[in-house]
């Protein structure tokens, strides 16, 4: 069964409300550029005594390692998010700091993306996500050509991100569900009230079509 991802959560109650429905990941961002970051807004104590069936990411775009990692530890993530232009060595030192922590690396589909180039990743990571290329690391609620990922050939698993949401989650699924290696839907700005709080019932219609 597919993987489903809710990104960008940071008002407590809609934390709760959102895990309640038990998606298997969600999503915290922790870039201050974007209008979902954290800030402030965690809370320790909630995050500590997490349902363990929803695994926590932690959202980090051209941070350093120590930065993630206190991240990591402050708020008992579970899994990281690279969402940058984080390269292989990179990948490849949090790797060796953090050996037990699972990596998700987020690549930008856009003009001339070049699924070979990712293959330097592997190793590092245990998956990719890709999500619609945009100035702002993501975000956009655009979508893109999803039949891109029909030719790719790599080892990791993958989400798909980007303007995904009720209009067109059936397309997306219909697209993709031939791929081995399709892991997992991100969903975001498409099933929000705002920027930061989701809406429990476009997030339950999602996670009903996925899950059929």
């Amino acid at each position: 069964m597919l993987k489903i991802k809710v990104c960008g959560l940071r008002d407590p109650q809609n934390i709760d409300d959102i895990s309640r429905l038990q998606p298997d990941f969600v999503g915290f961002i922790f870039y201050e550029a974007s209008p979902r970051f954290v800030g402030l807004r965690l809370n320790t104590a909630q995050l500590r005594n997490f349902d363990a069936r929803v695994k926590k990411v932690g959202v980090f775009v051209n941070q350093s390692i120590e930065y993630i990692i206190d991240k990591k530890d402050v708020y008992f993530l579970d899994v990281v998010q690279l969402h940058g232009d984080e390269g292989p060595e990179f990948c490849r030192d949090l790797s060796r700091e953090v050996p037990d922590l699972p990596v998700i690396k987020a690549f930008g589909v856009g003009p001339g993306f070049d699924l070979s180039e990712l293959s330097a990743y592997e190793s590092y990571c245990s998956w990719f996500l890709f999500d619609t290329q945009s100035a702002g690391f993501g975000g956009s609620g655009e979508a893109f050509d999803w039949d891109i990922l029909k030719s790719y050939q790599g080892n990791n698993p993958f989400f798909v991100s980007g303007g995904m949401g009720r209009e067109n989650i059936r397309e997306v699924l219909g697209c993709l569900r031939g791929c081995e290696k399709f892991y997992g839907v991100d969903f975001n700005s498409k099933v929000e009230v705002r920027p930061g709080l989701k809406s429990i019932s476009l997030v339950q219609e999602v996670m009903a079509e996925v899950r059929k």
